[in-house]
């Protein structure tokens, strides 16, 4: 359980830092209370309902199982990068008109 909160402290200080999301808007945008995703990001809560995990996922639109595991993160944003990469290439494609 430890490991899982790490790791959902971690997701949440990186999408914040890639998008400049303030702690009012993150809070927000997951229907959470700033106290409650300041515990989170302090490390001060050591357990956490699973609703509360699922609408932080909702979100910031990633996967819930990306939130708890740096393996399923690290697939995920392979994932995500292939697919944009792939249309980056189609878009390059249809100008072409190959």
């Amino acid at each position: 359980m430890e490991q899982c909160m790490e790791n959902l402290r971690h997701q949440l200080l990186r999408y914040m830092g890639r998008t400049g999301c303030s702690m009012k808007r993150m809070s927000q945008e997951c229907g959470i209370s700033i106290r409650e995703l300041n515990y989170i990001l302090d490390g001060k809560k050591k357990d956490i309902r699973l609703s509360t995990v699922v609408r932080i996922s909702e979100g910031i639109r990633k996967p819930l199982p990306c939130l708890i595991s740096e393996e399923e993160s690290k697939k995920y944003e392979n994932i995500m990068f292939i697919h944009k990469l792939h249309a980056e290439i189609s878009g390059y494609v249809d100008k072409a008109g190959i």
